[in-house]
């Protein structure tokens, strides 16, 4: 295996650094700039910008030597970090958070940026809980030449560089085949990410294998979900549809199985295959009806959207009622929740 091939990806990649350096250099800080016009699937938003920072504070820590002005570059993008952490709404912070304090740590002498790093912690519940700034400088120690042919593709995704991992990603199966659950995950997980997920399905049909001869209704659910979801989007619904019907004695094993991440997957599942399987339709509709006009309060608004589509599909309007009150129930509180925080962080700021 050439290992070369993967660490060179990475350091043409982490060189791109240079150029949003030398846009900064002359004054133009847009592309570093906290810019929350980021766009969650199902709501929420984040910081479009957070990808340039981490690329600039990769491409910093690799470094001989940092430019003149480099502590006042340092303290201006944890500013914008800091900004980011505290609006993005699924809160968390990665690994420019971490170097950028371990970069600025230099320049800490007598406790200079003690607050700002106080500020971080702040940031959200997340930072609150995880970010330590003195677990922050064994960071700098890592090497380009140090890093495996997974981790290069795992850095290109926290990139978001997916092209390039992509590239990566396809060398990476040639070169080794899966042999274990974890080594179906890990491919799994990488092809999701560079745009790969046309491969997964033979690993997901493998995982679920070996979990259906251990028996466990979690992990077994967890995995005939995956393989699903995975059929659904293939297009292999009559293969979806057994997989579903395998899948029934296993999830209603599981304790409070409707609120817990599966079991949600699994009513979506169902209105899916609902509305996409006419020939199926009531079959279907019959077998789930019972469990989704009882737990309407425990799905996503997106599925809620999809049992009014299937309870239509079926000509079941008594359904269709209960989904339309339990959306608007689950819209109002979505609203009050972005209002409350939006002034948390006017508060904040």
């Amino acid at each position: 295996m050439d290992e070369n091939f993967y660490q060179s990806a990475v350091r043409k990649a982490v060189s791109k650094g240079a150029k949003l350096l030398e846009q900064i250099e002359k004054g133009d800080i847009s592309q570093v700039r906290c810019d929350m016009s980021g766009k969650y699937d199902g709501g929420g938003i984040y910081d479009i910008n957070g990808k340039n920072r981490l690329l600039l504070a990769r491409f910093l820590m690799w470094q001989d030597r940092l430019p003149d002005n480099a502590e006042e570059l340092l303290s201006m993008l944890m500013e914008e970090e800091i900004s980011a952490l505290r609006q993005d709404s699924f809160q968390g912070f990665g690994y420019g958070l971490m170097i950028l304090t371990a970069l600025l740590n230099r320049y800490n002498h007598n406790g200079k940026y003690q607050g700002l790093f106080y500020r971080a912690k702040d940031a959200n519940f997340d930072t609150a809980c995880g970010y330590d700034p003195n677990e922050c400088e064994k960071l700098l120690s890592e090497k380009i030449d140090d890093l495996s042919p997974a981790d290069c593709i795992y850095m290109l995704i926290d990139l978001e560089l997916y092209d390039e991992a992509a590239k990566l990603a396809e060398k990476y199966a040639e070169d080794n085949p899966p042999e274990n659950e974890a080594d179906y995950q890990m491919l799994i997980y990488i092809n999701n990410y560079t745009g790969r997920k046309q491969y997964n399905l033979p690993y997901y049909e493998a995982v679920a294998d070996i979990e259906l001869e251990r028996e466990n209704p979690s992990k077994v659910s967890l995995a005939l979900g995956n393989l699903i979801r995975a059929y659904i989007e293939l297009g292999e619904y009559d293969k979806a549809y057994i997989a579903i019907g395998r899948a029934r004695e296993f999830i209603f094993k599981v304790s409070e199985w409707n609120k817990c991440g599966p079991g949600r997957n699994y009513f979506e599942y169902a209105a899916e295959l609902v509305c996409r399987m006419p020939e199926k339709a009531v079959s279907i509709w019959e077998e789930w009806r019972y469990f989704s006009v009882k737990f309407p309060d425990d799905m996503s608004m997106d599925c809620l959207k999809k049992h009014i589509s299937a309870a239509e599909a079926v000509g079941d309007a008594e359904a269709a009622d209960i989904f339309r009150k339990a959306l608007d129930r689950k819209m109002d509180k979505l609203s009050k929740n972005l209002s409350s925080q939006e002034m948390c962080a006017d508060l904040r700021a």
